[in-house]
């Protein structure tokens, strides 16, 4: 079920994309609420189910960072967000990614996601869901958003080196031995 959904969250992307360029801002503003309901509801059914999978590990990620992708891109191509914004999110973005694949590559788990991390989500959430309606308040959610998305993203490469540094010190240790 959990896996539908975020399945069913990729599906809404051409959707949202879509309503945004023929201006229907009302219902793209429910496409990407729906959207971001399911992302926030997939992974407590997979958890209180008890059915997490390797599957969904993997493709709820790359669909939060899709609809995230779509969305300010979208939002900048037809000049409702600042293209400023598009850069930083996508930066960040395309760090978290690489040092996901790096870790990854390595064998080493990537670090847990953490509540600095989910607030930012839920404020740029917001920020976007106001974009799309152009409302001036979406910047009181923005900027904090940004803001706390930074924060977490410099822990998330702090703790993501710390593995590596772990992992390298035992390689060597056994090398040693």
């Amino acid at each position: 079920m959990a896996n539908l959904l975020t399945i069913f969250r990729l599906c809404l992307i051409p959707l949202f994309v879509i309503l945004i360029y023929s201006k229907y801002f009302t219902t793209a503003f429910i496409i990407f609420t729906l959207a971001a309901l399911t992302d926030a509801f997939d992974g407590i059914i997979a958890r209180r189910t008890g059915k997490v999978t390797e599957l969904g590990k993997r493709l709820d990620p790359l669909a939060d960072r899709l609809l995230v992708a779509a969305v300010t891109i979208t939002l900048v191509l037809v000049k409702i967000l600042p293209l400023w914004v598009l850069l930083v999110i996508g930066i960040r973005d395309l760090v978290m990614i690489l040092g996901y694949v790096l870790l990854r590559y390595r064998n080493i788990s990537p670090p847990e996601i953490t509540l600095v991390g989910k607030t930012s989500s839920t404020f740029l959430s917001i920020s976007m869901a106001l974009f799309i309606l152009r409302f001036k308040l979406a910047y009181w959610f923005l900027y904090p958003g940004i803001a706390l998305s930074l924060i977490s993203g410099l822990d998330y490469v702090n703790k993501g080196n710390s593995k590596m540094k772990k992992l390298s010190k035992v390689s060597k240790t056994k090398t040693l031995t």
